[in-house]
């Protein structure tokens, strides 16, 4: 009887490859001036934010952007990370308010689209100047998805956006009812500006909007001290919700618009 010995790496040879999670190209076309690379440096970094690895990106011959991301057209992660990179990301802190005089009467009255805009003039529902309606979140909740007048800050140190956002300080976490929540702290240079606008505001709503949508207005009792909370109607946020606005926080804005125009699975070497 005749024994062959084959060497260590003969055995690994023998060995089926273990093939590699399937990627998917997604070209994105900028839909309004802009500049590719940082669409793609935004994308990316949103990508990394949701804990995926393994992502890139590169700038076609047509100036669009093309990101590779692990996953598969159809399956529920994928489907929500292709959510969270066309989401716009832009994050506003306004107050809401009833001016003086103004009719309807009171903020928050059904009021049709024309009046919002202000075709028919502010005594019928339109903003009146220094104000803008803004459309409420679609939570389920009447008191948190009806839309909102807010005031346009006036002065430079009264206005806050996600820009002035921490990073490092953003954070999924429950609230006083155990409802999921998205805690977060601005950055130390602007804490002392929050607490001194808010203290001038209390007893009255701070809207927080994003993508031109209020997520939550609660109202302020006391000064804050750089730190707050978005919640979403009585149930609070389903997990990857809040999931995908953290990294929303933690990332910049798109710089502009953009769209998917097509996605390509891309199997990697085995």
């Amino acid at each position: 009887m005749r024994i062959l010995v084959l060497p260590a790496f003969s055995l690994l040879l023998l060995l089926p490859a273990c093939s590699a999670p399937d990627m998917t190209m997604l070209t994105y076309r900028l839909t309004g001036p802009g500049e590719p690379t940082l669409v793609g440096e935004v994308l990316l970094s949103r990508l990394t934010g949701a804990g995926v690895v393994g992502s890139d990106y590169f700038i076609d011959d047509e100036a669009q952007v093309v990101i590779y991301v692990p996953g598969e057209p159809g399956e529920p992660e994928f489907e929500q990370l292709k959510v969270l990179l066309l989401t716009p990301g832009v994050v506003e802190f306004r107050v809401v308010a009833v001016p003086q005089g103004w009719m309807p009467g009171r903020e928050g009255l059904e009021i049709s689209e024309a009046q919002k805009r202000g075709d028919q003039g502010p005594l019928y529902g339109g903003p009146p100047e220094g104000y803008r309606w803004v459309e409420g979140a679609d939570t389920g909740d009447p008191e948190t998805s009806r839309d909102r007048l807010v005031e346009i800050p006036k002065r430079p140190e009264d206005r806050f956006d996600g820009t002035d956002v921490d990073p490092e300080e953003v954070a999924v976490t429950a609230d006083q009812f155990g409802q999921r929540v998205v805690g977060f702290a601005l950055r130390k240079a602007r804490v002392e500006e929050f607490r001194a606008f808010t203290a001038s505001i209390v007893d009255r709503p701070l809207a927080i909007i994003i993508d031109g949508r209020v997520e939550s207005a609660p109202i302020v009792r006391e000064p804050l001290p750089g730190r707050a909370m978005i919640s979403s109607g009585r149930d609070g946020f389903a997990e990857q919700e809040a999931e995908n606005l953290a990294t929303i926080l933690r990332t910049a804005p798109l710089p502009c618009p953009i769209e998917l125009v097509s996605e390509e699975a891309v199997p990697k070497a085995r």
